[in-house]
Formats: structure tokens, C-alpha cells, sequence
């Protein structure tokens, strides 16, 4: 990765007035592009590799001549590529440190790239399901209940309670 682009960076591109359109329009893509770059660059610091292959995209349409936005791409390809393996190395005894690369490999890349959907059926087999009664009891406990108790002894609320989650009503 580059360093980060500072103002004096900017300023020596944007350089003496533009002789014609079409080069002023260039210079101000190649900053833009930096930008952009840039913005990447500290997306892929923080891990946020989805973001960061964005902006590295944004910045080669903003600049398609400028090829330090590819060679970022090709760069998170070819790391997405390294974890993707290296997760199927790990799979059987650190599942989740597995699943937590594959998830990183997905995000650098695109849906049709290779990898993705591989990474992708590896993470759903991976990610835990829960079981069936666990998946009923919260649906129960999403529903709304309603209950009116006056002048009622406590002990006839709870017996009423217990009778209802007995029956398996809401």
C-alpha cells in the first residue's frame, strides 16, 4: 500500500493552471482517484475489506489509467484467496477461527468471483443453528400476551399460568 496522500501530494498534482479541458479533467481525476485510495486504504486498515474493495473500485472508474486501484484489487484477490485455504486447512479444529476467515475472504470479493460462493456455503455450514424447540419458544415469546388480574390471589395467577404453558398456549 502507498503511503497516506497529504496535501502537498495534491497540491504538486493539481501543479501549474492546465493547458487544455481534457488535461485539467485528468489531473482532477487522478486526485479524486488518490482519494478514493486512500479512503480504501484506511478501510482495509480497520479490516473492513467490503469497504475497502469499493473505494478501490470507485477510484479505477474514477481513474481507469491509474493502476494502483487494480493492483489493490488483485491484492485483496489474491488474500481473500490465502485465507479462503487457509480456512479449509483449519475447518475441523477451529471452526469459528475458520468461519471468521472465510467471512473475511467473502467480503474482499465479488458475488461471481472465484471463491465467493464457496466461502459463502462454508460459513452457512459453519454458522450454528438452533434447535427446532429453542426456535419455537422464541417465536412464543414474541407474541403479544394479555392478561386482566383483579382482585386475584397471586397463587391463582401463577396456577392460571402454569395451566396455560402446559396447554402450549401464547
Amino acid at each position: 500500500m502507498l503511503p497516506r496522500a497529504t496535501e502537498s501530494i495534491l497540491t504538486s498534482l493539481r501543479g501549474p493552471q492546465p493547458t487544455s479541458k481534457g488535461e485539467g479533467e485528468r489531473r482532477e481525476a487522478k486526485i479524486m482517484s488518490l482519494s478514493l485510495l486512500e479512503r480504501g486504504d484506511v478501510a482495509y486498515k480497520k479490516g473492513d475489506f467490503a469497504v475497502a474493495r469499493k473505494r478501490y473500485e470507485d477510484a479505477l472508474r474514477t481513474d481507469p489509467h491509474g493502476h494502483i486501484g487494480s493492483d489493490r484489487i488483485a491484492k485483496l484477490k489474491g488474500e481473500a484467496s490465502e485465507k479462503y485455504n487457509l480456512a479449509l486447512n483449519m475447518l475441523k479444529e477451529k471452526p469459528q477461527e475458520a468461519r471468521k476467515l472465510l467471512e473475511e475472504a467473502r467480503a474482499s470479493l465479488l458475488s461471481g468471483e472465484l471463491y465467493y460462493r464457496e466461502a459463502d456455503e462454508l460459513i452457512n455450514q459453519l454458522t450454528p443453528t438452533k434447535p427446532r424447540s429453542e426456535s419455537k419458544i422464541e417465536q412464543a415469546l414474541e407474541q403479544p400476551v394479555q392478561f386482566s388480574f383483579v382482585d386475584t390471589p397471586i397463587k391463582d395467577v401463577v396456577e392460571f399460568l402454569k395451566s396455560k404453558r402446559l396447554q402450549g398456549d401464547p
